[in-house]
C-alpha cells in the first residue's frame, strides 16, 4: 500500500509499506494493505511505517486526519518531525521544536516592533492634529 504524509511545507514520506500503525481519536490503530477504506482523526503521537523491507520508520506526528482507500493512505498533520530510530527520536523532535520556537520568538519580536512603531505613528498623528 501507498503511503503519503503531508505537513503544510510539504510532503514527508511518500513510499509502498507494509502497514502503518498510528494513534486516533478511537485508540491506535494497524492498516494492513486490506483494511476498509476509512477516514480518522490523527492525534499526537508516534506514526510507526514498516516498509518493504520491513525496517521501520518513525513519525513524531501533530495532530491531522488520516484517509484509507484502496491501496492508499494519506496522512495530513498539523506538524510532523521525521525519525529513524525510535530511541533518537526525540532528540529529534527537541531539536526540531527549539528551531520552531527561535523563529516564533523572532515572529513575535517582529510583531511587536511593528505594533510599537504603528502606535508611536497613531499618537504622532493625533497629537498633530
Amino acid at each position: 500500500m501507498k503511503l503519503t504524509i503531508m505537513i503544510p511545507t510539504g510532503v514527508i514520506y511518500d513510499k509502498q509499506i507494509k502497514k502503518v500503525t498510528v494513534e486516533t481519536n478511537n485508540g491506535r490503530y494497524t492498516l494492513l494493505p486490506n483494511h476498509i477504506d476509512f477516514i480518522t482523526l490523527v492525534v499526537p503521537g508516534i506514526i510507526d511505517l514498516e516498509q518493504e523491507n520491513n525496517s521501520h520508520v518513525f513519525i513524531a506526528a501533530d495532530e491531522g486526519v488520516l484517509v484509507k482507500q484502496k491501496d492508499n493512505v494519506w496522512v495530513s498533520l498539523r506538524n510532523a518531525v521525521k525519525g529513524g530510530e525510535l530511541g533518537s527520536l526525540q532528540t529529534t523532535v527537541d531539536e526540531h521544536y527549539r528551531t520552531i520556537s527561535e523563529k516564533e520568538q523572532k515572529n513575535r519580536t517582529s510583531i511587536a516592533r511593528l505594533e510599537r512603531d504603528m502606535a508611536q505613528s497613531i499618537y504622532e498623528f493625533e497629537k498633530a492634529k
